[in-house]
């Protein structure tokens, strides 16, 4: 039962940094892409077509990141 808990508790840390990382990877992708072509980003916020994409994806950014919470909350 202890070496259960412990696989356990090792697989939990292992989705809890993963999901840190999901959390933080959009932001370090903006300012990769803001490094290569400083025009993308606010282009993105200057056109309504733009604005609908970043709203989509910060919507799908959001819903994974709560799944992904959810998921490694696991109690033994």
């Amino acid at each position: 039962m202890e070496r259960l808990e412990g696989v356990v508790r090792c697989k939990t840390a292992e989705g809890k940094s993963q999901t840190f990382v999901l959390a933080l990877l959009p932001f370090a992708m903006v300012g990769a892409l803001s490094k290569v072509d400083p025009e993308l980003i606010p282009g993105l916020w200057a056109s309504t077509s733009g604005q609908i994409v970043l709203a989509a994806a910060l919507g799908c950014w959001l819903a994974s990141v709560a799944l992904a919470r959810r998921i490694v909350q696991v109690d033994i």
